[in-house]
Order: C-alpha cells, then structure tokens, then sequence
C-alpha cells in the first residue's frame, strides 16, 4: 500500500521530539484524515497531545466516530486568534 506524500514534512519532526525551542505560546492548526479521506479541522496549543487524542478516539465525539488517525497537515501561529481565523478559512 502506498501513501500519499506528506504535505508538510514536519510531523515527523515533531514525533521525534525535534521541535524547536520556542518562547511564549504557539498554536496549531491541523489536518486530521482516516482511509475513507474524511477530513477533520482543528486548533490546540500541542499537537503531538491532540493527535494521540484524535488515534485513540479520546480527540472529539467527531474523530471518534470516523476513526480520523492520520495527520496530514499543520501550521504554526503565535497568535490564537489568527489560528482560529485560519481554521475557519
């Protein structure tokens, strides 16, 4: 089976505990995905928590009920309420 290529290569980054020091808060906006492509749209202050929620269905009743394990994209934001206007657009 083959995948599709990552759209951005940093999530793996991040499993590895390779994220960058940072100061003050940082945001994500993130992409979630199951086999079926359904697609999930989320904001959380950390990513590598969120996603273990959403694999093991503990995410939101929505990821729970179809199965969104797969990260498929994220930006970074300073700000929470850009991420939030992200999110939305």
């Amino acid at each position: 089976m083959t995948h599709p290529p990552i759209c951005h290569p940093e999530p793996r980054a991040l499993q590895r505990g390779r994220e960058p020091p940072r100061e003050g808060p940082m945001y994500f906006v993130y992409i979630m995905t199951n086999r079926s492509k359904t697609l999930y749209t989320g904001v959380t202050n950390n990513l590598m928590r969120k996603v273990g929620e959403h694999k093991t269905g503990t995410g939101s009743g929505f990821t729970a009920k179809y199965k969104l394990d797969r990260l498929v994209y994220f930006e970074r934001f300073e700000d929470v309420h850009n991420a939030i206007e992200r999110e939305k657009n």
